[in-house]
């Protein structure tokens, strides 16, 4: 066989295998990560819903299957946002902003949307 032939044949297996374990190049891992986003419900931030630590641990959860950044995180979270959550969000500007970390957005959120019992019924 000619030794161009073999090289190029060679260079196109080397691509295969490169090209297969790149996650970004895999249309399943993508398929999946779509998947799991749809699957976490929006979230109101009334008091008629699930509680805003209800809203994380889901996040969380979802975060850990399928090893999300923190990054990744925020921005599906504020994704997730409706109602007076969202308004919440637009009305502040350290979390508006697409760079603002997961951390400070729960934290932000907890403190926000948790409820507040009185002193008497502590």
């Amino acid at each position: 066989m000619d030794p161009i032939l073999q090289e190029m044949q060679a260079e196109i297996q080397r691509l295969k295998i490169e090209v297969a374990s790149t996650p970004e190049a895999s249309p399943v891992s993508a398929m999946m990560d779509v998947t799991l986003v749809a699957g976490i419900k929006d979230w109101m931030g009334d008091s008629k819903g699930r509680t805003v630590h209800e809203f994380f641990a889901q996040i969380v959860t979802y975060a850990k299957v399928n090893n999300w950044t923190e990054e990744e995180k925020a921005l599906i979270a504020k994704a997730k946002l409706q109602g007076i959550a969202l308004q919440y969000v637009q009305g502040r500007e350290i979390l508006a902003h697409d760079m603002c970390p997961y951390a400070v957005l729960k934290e932000y959120f907890t403190e926000r949307f948790s409820e507040k019992l009185r002193v008497q019924y502590m």
